[in-house]
Order: C-alpha cells, then sequence, then structure tokens
C-alpha cells in the first residue's frame, strides 16, 4: 500500500501530466493545462492578496453617463459591504427623489487607513476623477463597518466642482427597519443645496443678458428637486436656500418671457422660503427672503390694474429694511433701497398726488450713498437709470425743464456703465428710457433735433429688445415709439409721421392684451386712440373718429376699475375734448399722450447677494 500523502500524490501526477503535455505539445499544452488550473481553483486564487483588485479592475463595467436634466447622484461599490447590501439600500432609497438620477458605478474606492487626511483626500481625487468621465454631479463612497452585530456605513460624499458639503463625511446607523437615518437625508439634501447653487452659478445667466433659454432647465431640474422630496427630509436652512434659488430664476424668468405664471410661482417660492427663515433666528436671511419676495411681487404688480402686489411690495421691502440696515450690510440696505423706489414709482406714477414719485427720488438717492460708481458700478448706473426715469415722471406734471435735465443727465450716466457689450438689455432700457426724457423735452422746447435724437434712442433699444425674446419688452418700446412719432408728426405737419405712430401702436399691442398687461394696454389704447384723433382732425374721417372715441373709452374703463386716478384723468379729458366739434378743440400741437411707464429691465433684481 502507498503510504504518501495525497497532496504528494496529486502533486506527482501533476507533474507527470504537465511533462507528457510538454514532450506532446511543447508549450501550447503547459498553457492549456495551466488555464484549467486556474479555472479549477479561480474561488481560492482570486482572494490571494494583490489579485482581488487587479480582478475587479479588469471585469469592472463601463461607468454610465449622467442623464440630461437631472441631478445625477452616483454609487460606487462600498468596501465591507456584503452582497452589496448596503449600496442596494441607499438605490433603493434614492427612488424617492424623482428628479435625481441614480448612477451604479462599478468601482471601489478604499482609504485605508480611514482616519488618514491623505487617504481621504486620495480617495476624493480618485471620486472626483470617475465624476469627470461620467458627468455625474456626487459620487457616494466609503465602507461598512460591523459594529455589534450592526452595520455602520461611513459614507464619503464628493462632488464634481471640488466644493465641500457641511458634512464631506458621516457615519449612518441604520435603524431597527433597516432604514437609512434622518441625518443621511440631511446630509443629501445639503449636498443637493449646494448643487442648486453651483448650478445657478454655472448656468451661464449674466446679468442684462437674455437668460430665459438658460433658465427654463435650470428651473425644471430644480422644480423636480423640491416636489419629489418632502420637506422633513430637508434641513430647513437649506430648503430655504433652494427655494430662494428658485424663485429668483422664475422672477427673471417671467420678467423676460413676459408671462405671468412663472412670477406666481416666484411669489409662492419666497414666501415658502419665508417659513423656514424665522426673524428672530436668523434676521439677515430673513430680510432677504422679504427683499427677494418683493422683487417679484413689484415685478407682476406692474403689469396687473389693481395696485394690491406693488403697496404689498412697498411693505415687503420696508420690512427687510428694518434688518437691512445701512450699518450692518450696506450694499444689501442700498440695493433694498433701489428695489423701493421702484414699487413707489409704479404706483405713482399712477396717482395724480405726486408724493410716492418723491419719495421714490428719496429712495434712489439714499441708495447712491453706498451704491458708487467706484465700489459698484453696475449698481450705481442701474439706480442712475432709476432716478432718472422718475425725474422725467416728475417732470412731465411740472413746469420748466429743471427735472427734465437732471433726468437726461442720470440716463447719460448709467449709460457709460450700461454699455451694449457688457450688460445689452440694460443698454436697451436706458436708451428706451432716455428716448422718453428726449422727447419730452423736445416736445416742451419745440425743438425738432431732440425728438430725432430720440426716435434714434427707440430705434436703438429695438435692436435687443427683439419681439421673440422679450415681447412686452419690444411692445414698451413699439408703443414709446409711437410717442415719438406722434411728437415728430405734429411737430413737421407731417401725415406720414401719424400713420406710422398708428402702425407702431397696433403692433405693440399685439404682445400688450388686455389680460396680460391690462394697465399696460390701456395706456397704449389711449395713444392710438389720441393719434386717431390727429388723423381725423386733419383729413375728417368719422370712422377713424368713432375707432378714437371707442378706444379711449376701452381705456377709461380701465383706469376707472385700477383706481389709477391720474390716467383716468387725461383720458377724460381727451375723450371729452375728442367730442367737441373740431372748430371748438385745441390746437393739435397741444394733443397729450400719457407716456408709458418705461420697464426697467432687470433693475429690481437685488445684485448683491
Amino acid at each position: 500500500m502507498d503510504d504518501s500523502p495525497p497532496v504528494e500524490k496529486a502533486s506527482d501526477l501533476w507533474s507527470l501530466l504537465s511533462d507528457w503535455l510538454r514532450r506532446r505539445f511543447g508549450i501550447v499544452g503547459v498553457a492549456v493545462l495551466a488555464g484549467f488550473g486556474i479555472w479549477w481553483q479561480w474561488e481560492h486564487i482570486s482572494k490571494l492578496p494583490g489579485i482581488e483588485p487587479l480582478v475587479a479592475r479588469i471585469t469592472q463595467k463601463p461607468l454610465p453617463a449622467a442623464v440630461p436634466g437631472k441631478f445625477n447622484i452616483a454609487i460606487a461599490h462600498l468596501e465591507g459591504d456584503t452582497n452589496h447590501e448596503t449600496e442596494r439600500l441607499i438605490r433603493e432609497s434614492l427612488v424617492e427623489f424623482k428628479s435625481v438620477a441614480t448612477l451604479s458605478f462599478d468601482r471601489l474606492i478604499v482609504a485605508n487607513g480611514a482616519d488618514s487626511e491623505k487617504d481621504e483626500r486620495d480617495g476624493h481625487a480618485r471620486a472626483r476623477a470617475l465624476l469627470a468621465t461620467s458627468n455625474a454631479d456626487v459620487l457616494i463612497w466609503g465602507t461598512v463597518l460591523r459594529q455589534g452585530g450592526k452595520t455602520l456605513p461611513k459614507i464619503y460624499w464628493t462632488t464634481s466642482n471640488g466644493a465641500t458639503p457641511p458634512r464631506a463625511v458621516g457615519r449612518y446607523q441604520t435603524t431597527e427597519d433597516l432604514s437609512l437615518p434622518t441625518i443621511f437625508w440631511q446630509d443629501l439634501t445639503n449636498v443637493l443645496g449646494m448643487l442648486v447653487a453651483t448650478s445657478e452659478a454655472e448656468s451661464g445667466v449674466q446679468d442684462g443678458h437674455y437668460s430665459v433659454e438658460t433658465l427654463a432647465p435650470f428651473i425644471r431640474r430644480v422644480r423636480g428637486l423640491l416636489g419629489a422630496s418632502n420637506a422633513e427630509q430637508w434641513n430647513a436652512a437649506t430648503r430655504a436656500k433652494v427655494l430662494t434659488f428658485l424663485g429668483t430664476a422664475l422672477t427673471t424668468y417671467g420678467e423676460q418671457s413676459g408671462r405671468n405664471e412663472p412670477l406666481l410661482d416666484a411669489i409662492a417660492a419666497h414666501k415658502e422660503a419665508l417659513t423656514a427663515r424665522p426673524r428672530d433666528t436668523a434676521p439677515l436671511a430673513w430680510a432677504a427672503s422679504q427683499n427677494y419676495l418683493g422683487v417679484a411681487l413689484v415685478t407682476l404688480g406692474q403689469r396687473e390694474a389693481s395696485p394690491a402686489r406693488l403697496n404689498e411690495g412697498v411693505d415687503v421691502f420696508r420690512q427687510s429694511l428694518q434688518e437691512r440696515s445701512r450699518e450692518r450690510v450696506a450694499l444689501n440696505w442700498a440695493a433694498t433701497q433701489n428695489n423701493l423706489g421702484n414699487a413707489l414709482r409704479f404706483l405713482g406714477q399712477r396717482e395724480s398726488d405726486p408724493s410716492r414719485l418723491y419719495d421714490a427720488v428719496a429712495a434712489y438717492r439714499s441708495a447712491l450713498q453706498e451704491r458708487t460708481r467706484e465700489l459698484v458700478p453696475l449698481q450705481w448706473a442701474t439706480t442712475r437709470n432709476n432716478l432718472g426715469v422718475t425725474l422725467w415722471l416728475l417732470g412731465q406734471r411740472e413746469s420748466g425743464t429743471t427735472r427734465l435735465d437732471e433726468a437726461i443727465a442720470a440716463l447719460r450716466d448709467a449709460l457709460q456703465e450700461r454699455t451694449r457689450e457688457k450688460v445689452p438689455l440694460y443698454w436697451a432700457t436706458t436708451q428706451n428710457n432716455l428716448g422718453n426724457v428726449l422727447r419730452t423735452l423736445g416736445q416742451r422746447t419745440s425743438a425738432p433735433a431732440l425728438l430725432y435724437e430720440a426716435l434714434a434712442a427707440h430705434q436703438a433699444a429695438l435692436e435687443e429688445r427683439a419681439r421673440d425674446k422679450l415681447p412686452l419688452d419690444w411692445a414698451a418700446t413699439q408703443n414709446n415709439l409711437g410717442l415719438t412719432l406722434i411728437a415728430l408728426g405734429q411737430q413737421e405737419s407731417n401725415r406720414a409721421r401719424l400713420l406710422d405712430a398708428v402702425t407702431a401702436y397696433r403692433e405693440a399691442l399685439q404682445e400688450r392684451t388686455r389680460e396680460k398687461v391690462p394697465l399696460e394696454w390701456a395706456l397704449t389704447q389711449h395713444n392710438l386712440a389720441n393719434a386717431l384723433m390727429l388723423l381725423s382732425q386733419e383729413q375728417p374721417d368719422p370712422a377713424m373718429l368713432k375707432e378714437s372715441e371707442g378706444r379711449y373709452e376701452l381705456a377709461l374703463a380701465v383706469f376707472r376699475d385700477a383706481g389709477s386716478d391720474y390716467y383716468a384723468e387725461f383720458t377724460e379729458h381727451n375723450l371729452q375734448r375728442m367730442r367737441q366739434p373740431i372748430a371748438q378743440r385745441p390746437s393739435s400741437k397741444r394733443t397729450g399722450n400719457i407716456r408709458l411707464q418705461p420697464h426697467k429691465g432687470s433693475s429690481l433684481q437685488d445684485k448683491t447677494k
């Protein structure tokens, strides 16, 4: 009987077999035998030191690409995660966030010596390299510790842009029902909140530029994120910040697109943010939310016949200023002073009493004490623009030219910083406003040269205020162009100018609908009625005169319903004059036109934040 151990016997057989294969088939035979041996012992071989990582690298799957239009969170394999149980739990839990795409990275990132800062830095560096390949936003990686029979995931959060979350690493003890703890969700939403801030900053939105197409995907992503999660899953302050980003984006979107629905949504977002930012615990954050809410209210309120939102905006700005004092946050105080001035101006131009306009001037002058050209040139230019508009509104109601001269000086100052190259939309806004003041001064001083300069300013504004992009701003400038054509037609006794003005007004009314902007619709209806009356006065035309009367009546009804006594009185006066026999009417050169409130572009926005 052979007493040699089985292993030695197997070894002898293996040697005999390998010798025979080498003699019979050469090196090929040995390779075949080696391959068979590896397959036979694969389970043992694959666990050998140095072999396991090599095997993982060879067999790993390609990284999935990020899903467009969503926030993408990737999950790598976790060291020590038996059968990927914790990884699966995280992935299944993230399904609750409908607007978040969850990607599985078939990779293992190991931070040997978990307390080593260098190892953690290396781990984050590798994670960012993987994110760059996939274009995902966040990578979750780490290890699963065992403690008393329970798992304790130690998770690292790595962002694609290298920003450090409030907690870049956390230990998350699963609950008794094997759910992830509340702190995990709060850390996740903190990371998502940071992504929203980064996404907003990187969205390509530039001050004074057309931004609707850029903002649309950002708004969709953030709306989806908030709508697909519960408020309880968020850190309250983070959720408030995300709501603020959404609200400001919606305000700009609604302002530029001419749509009112985004502005209503912006108001709702800012009001929800205020519930998470109580004044007693976060006074400056609360004041910022009040300011942003006021911007949305006034942007929408200036389009509405009712002054309710404008009045609410004034109240909100004044509340904000109780915390945003000049001593604590000088530039933020100045921004809110500027915004308060806008709200007062929009109210004052509707009223016969000029008190609100004087208050607006005071607010702008206060803002300019901190908004200096040397410190914040664009903000200085914005407030100079707004001051110029208000001085023009006062100058229309006063005799002389002092206010109008001041207004022109302020607007020309603004254009030194509001250049077309730097901020094309703001440049166009100020060109439009300058044209209004030049027209008024040209009428008052009987100076055709000023009227031609006004005409050129309006035409320049239309180069940037395209109808397909900025429909309401385009319509505003069309209306103002009509006013200038009327003034030229009257001074030159040129009927063709009056006909061109009628065309401009009819164009403006295609976008200035009663449903969307009732007060502005009524203003253009009044101005069109004036033009038709002038035309019929020079060449009697009963049909044209009847149309003029009907448009006056439409405008007057809106002004009365809105409580806009200044506009109502002016319109009623012109309507009564139109109904007089032609011989009894005042000279056509004294025919009045209601000057449209100039649109201010994005000047309401608080650019200090």
